[in-house]
């Protein structure tokens, strides 16, 4: 009897040995997985967000994972930095992308195969999403990641300026004649030097140019392309919206007027720009002059010829096609999409989140995001997404300088990208 005693005794003693140097060993090899995740937008706030909560709180619910955070940017910076990663076979295994940006990707092979039927379709939370942010992360049919919140620009506007300038400070424009009338009467100027700017060009050229026009275009009825991806965006309401634009720019910077000094303050924030396009102008008063932020008015977009519209930008997280832990990527992700974490990411991105149940977690940090987002909600329009797109906004970008600059006109400029948007666009793929 005592010696079947004994025999169990070791027995159970060499179970338990063999069941913690498997367990070790399991553990050791799981510790091993590591997730490169790059990020385009970020602020400091959303930096030190990343990096000292978030990460730190995933690694903790998951020992066997680490997070390697990287920051990417936009632009050239982006583009360089994954090109290189993606023909070294060393992509990572999720990363940021803008609302211009899935057609080249999807072409170059880099989103994650079968994304939608392998991960998303499952995802309990996908109808939480707002309808207007997947159109970014949407193409040849499929879902290819998962939006995480959108840049609105909704038209913001110093309240004492409008007073000042004998105009409703709690009524922003709402018409394009309305917009150029107020834009005259806010701009002042000693001699040829613009003291402030009644509207806000200071983006103007290249991209920045762009966005400007795409949300006068759809104002005035008219798009880039039609049902069949014909290029109309040199049609009757392409060639107005840029003759209103020019107008409205001359009204601001007639020729020979200097343009503002960059200053260590932002301009709308240190007083030289009255009104313009963008929830940034928000965001830097929050920086640079938090004591005078109800003075910030938020309006409703001018009718233009046609509609009501904004232009939103929405920008999505996806997993690589090279990420060698997809299954690991996915769980991730999943994580940064509960609503406590868009909200919070939202909120120090100065945005609009993605997930309808993360709305109240912004608006309780900035009340003024509530209104934000009902008018994104009710007026935006996605940024069109199209093939070779940095070439054709190059185009358009240049274009767009040129005429509202008075160096050639609306007219010749619109025919000019119309043309040069066709040729490029019949050597390219859709899908």
């Amino acid at each position: 009897m005592k010696f079947k005693e004994r025999g169990l005794k070791i027995f159970a003693s060499v179970f338990l040995v063999m069941t913690l140097i498997l367990s070790t060993t399991s553990l050791l090899a799981a510790e091993k997985i590591t997730l490169q995740f790059w990020v385009s937008a970020y602020t400091p706030q959303s930096s030190k967000w990343y990096r000292e909560v978030v990460i730190p709180k995933y690694e903790k619910l998951h020992p066997n994972i680490k997070i390697e955070y990287q920051e990417m940017g936009w632009g050239t910076n982006r583009t360089s930095k994954l090109t290189t990663a993606f023909a070294a076979g060393a992509g990572p295994d999720i990363y940021e992308a803008g609302s211009e940006h899935i057609a080249d990707m999807y072409l170059r092979g880099e989103v994650y195969p079968n994304f939608e039927d392998k991960y998303l379709s499952k995802w309990a939370y996908k109808d939480k999403i707002l309808p207007y942010a997947w159109y970014s992360s949407t193409w040849a049919g499929k879902r290819w990641g998962i939006p995480m919140y959108t840049e609105a620009r909704p038209l913001v506007y110093r309240k004492s300026f409008f007073k000042e300038a004998g105009l409703n400070p709690n009524k922003s424009p709402q018409t394009w004649e309305q917009l150029k009338e107020y834009a005259a009467k806010l701009t002042i100027r000693d001699g040829s030097k613009l003291v402030r700017a009644g509207y806000d060009f200071s983006r103007l050229q290249g991209l920045a140019g762009v966005q400007e026009f795409m949300t006068f275009l759809w104002q005035n009825g008219g798009d880039y392309f039609d049902k069949n991806k014909n290029v109309i965006i040199d049609s009757p309401a392409g060639v107005e919206t840029l003759a209103f634009m020019t107008e409205l720019y001359q009204t601001v910077y007639p020729p020979g007027t200097a343009p503002l000094p960059a200053g260590t303050i932002p301009n709308f924030p240190s007083g030289k720009v009255a009104m313009g396009h963008g929830n940034w102008n928000i965001f830097q008063m929050l920086i640079y002059a938090p004591k005078e932020l109800d003075d910030v008015g938020i309006g409703d977009p001018p009718v233009g010829r046609k509609k009501k519209v904004i232009s939103c930008f929405s920008n999505w997280y996806l997993i690589s096609s090279q990420s060698k832990h997809p299954d690991e990527a996915w769980e991730f992700l999943q994580f940064l999409a509960r609503p406590e974490n868009m909200g919070q990411l939202a909120a120090h991105l100065n945005a609009v989140p993605a997930r309808r149940d993360a709305l109240p977690i912004v608006a309780k940090s900035y009340k003024f995001m509530s209104k934000i987002a009902q008018i994104t909600e009710k007026y935006a329009e996605p940024n069109r997404i199209y093939p070779e797109y940095e070439q054709l906004n190059t185009i358009l970008g240049n274009y767009i300088d040129s005429a509202c600059m008075g160096k050639m006109s609306p007219a010749d400029a619109m025919k000019k990208i119309g043309e040069e948007w066709r040729k490029i666009l019949a050597k390219a793929k859709w899908e």
